[in-house]
C-alpha cells in the first residue's frame, strides 16, 4: 500500500474568507480563447450571409427562366412562336469583342433553359444543405 501523505494531495476546492464556506475552483477563460470562438463564429457567420446571398441570386435567376418558359405554355410549337430569344456565346478575347455565336432555334433555347433550370435548383439544393449543416 502506498501511504498519502496531505501535503501531496491538491485541494479540490478553494476557501472562501468569511464564513467558512467553500467554492469549487472554476478557471477563467482566456481572453485570447474568447477571442478566438467569436472570430470563429463571425466567419461562420460571414460565410452563411454569403451562402444566402447566392441562393437568393440563383433564385431569382430561377424564376426569370422559369417565367420564360410559363409563356411559351405546355403546348407550345415552335411554328407559332414570335419570341426572339436566343443563347449567346461571345468571345471577348478578340479586340472588339464581336466574335459570337447565335443560337435562335427556340425548341434548342427552350431545352437549354430547362437545362439550367434543373442546374440551378441542383445548386440551389446544396447551398441550402450547406446552410443548414
Amino acid at each position: 500500500m502506498t501511504k498519502v501523505i496531505k501535503s501531496d494531495v491538491l485541494p479540490a476546492v478553494e476557501p472562501v474568507s468569511g464564513n467558512g464556506k467553500e467554492k469549487p475552483a472554476i478557471a477563467a477563460p482566456s481572453i485570447d480563447g474568447l477571442k478566438k470562438q467569436l472570430d470563429d463564429q463571425i466567419a461562420v457567420f460571414t460565410r452563411k450571409s454569403e451562402l444566402i446571398a447566392n441562393r437568393e441570386r440563383f433564385q431569382a435567376t430561377r424564376n426569370e427562366l422559369q417565367q420564360y418558359l410559363a409563356e411559351q405554355g405546355s403546348d407550345y410549337d415552335t411554328t407559332l412562336d414570335s419570341t426572339n430569344l436566343r443563347i449567346q456565346l461571345q468571345d471577348n478575347r478578340k479586340y472588339r469583342g464581336d466574335q459570337q455565336i447565335s443560337i435562335a432555334n427556340n425548341m434548342i433555347v427552350r431545352e437549354f433553359i430547362e437545362f439550367a433550370v434543373r442546374k440551378i435548383d441542383a445548386k440551389i439544393q446544396e447551398i441550402e444543405n450547406d446552410i443548414l449543416g
